[in-house]
């Protein structure tokens, strides 16, 4: 599951050699423990380009601190938001088809919040790596990435559009 959680009752149950029907009642059994079962997209495929914004902070109460990431959470560029101890306290990511688009986003919340920011870095993500448990298996990964054709045909335009 780790590596395809997309695969069928059947396809599991052969692959571990138990029953579909032994398979399913383990699952209904882990329904609290599996919490979802995660799609990893490649943003770069859709024209997107995701950036890494890491913020350390200043003249924080605990209310404007979850105005900030309230703020960053509610915007549509926002890709996630994370809080933390050390260096940065507040790190978050960015999609967007230009790098001028993005700049424009966090020049707005710069504005809105500049007394509350005292040094941010951003970086472009060029590559995400997923690391797979292989201790759990005998095989071995070599997460390469398949080139795939995105944008080809009149529905994927459509759809690109839609999301853009």
């Amino acid at each position: 599951l780790d590596k395809n959680s997309r695969l069928s009752l059947s396809k599991i149950a052969k692959k571990v050699g138990l029953s579909e029907q032994t398979i399913h009642y383990r699952f209904k059994n882990l329904k609290e423990t599996i919490k979802f079962f995660p799609t990893i997209l490649d943003f770069s495929k859709l024209g997107y380009s995701l950036h890494k914004a890491c913020f350390r902070l200043k003249n924080m109460t605990p209310e404007k601190k979850d105005e900030i990431i309230n703020y960053l959470k509610n915007h549509k560029n926002t890709f996630w938001v994370s809080s933390s101890d050390g260096q940065f306290e507040l790190s978050a990511a960015f999609l967007g088809k230009t790098l001028m688009k993005i700049s424009s986003y966090l020049n707005e919340f710069n504005d809105k919040f500049i007394n509350h920011i005292s040094e941010q870095k951003i970086v472009n993500i060029l590559k995400g790596e997923f690391f797979f448990r292989e201790y759990l298996t005998s095989t071995k990964s070599t997460n390469q990435r398949k080139l795939v054709s995105f944008g080809s045909t009149p529905q994927e335009k459509k759809l690109m559009k839609l999301i853009s």
